[in-house]
């Protein structure tokens, strides 16, 4: 990127089928919806995000999310938490012996 070049708001909005998601700052946003998270819940989203659709495996999230320092349990907590803060919003597939997926949710 060049270092003269300030980010508009655009580049930092990924689009997760229909729905904007936004991760500058403190607080994502969520099809134009503020949600406060924490912040392995915001690495763990941000992870998901910049694949959505794809497959990431737990051993993927711990060495994105943790480096490492923890174990499966650690991402089906955080897992869990993201889901029920993003509501219908979005949603986290979870595909079994693989790993998750961030999908629009269906209508």
């Amino acid at each position: 990127m060049d270092p003269q070049h300030e980010p508009t708001a655009d580049e930092h909005v990924i689009h997760v089928g229909p729905v904007p998601l936004e991760l500058s700052g403190a607080v994502v946003h969520v099809g134009g919806r503020p949600v406060e998270l924490a912040p392995r819940e915001r690495a763990v989203l941000e992870v998901l995000s910049r694949r959505p659709g794809t497959v990431v495996n737990k051993a993927q999230l711990l060495a994105a999310v943790w480096q490492g320092a923890a174990d499966g349990h650690a991402v089906e907590v955080t897992i869990g938490r993201l889901r029920r803060r993003l509501g219908d919003t979005l949603d986290i597939q979870t595909v079994p012996r693989r790993g998750y997926r961030l999908v629009a949710p269906a209508a």
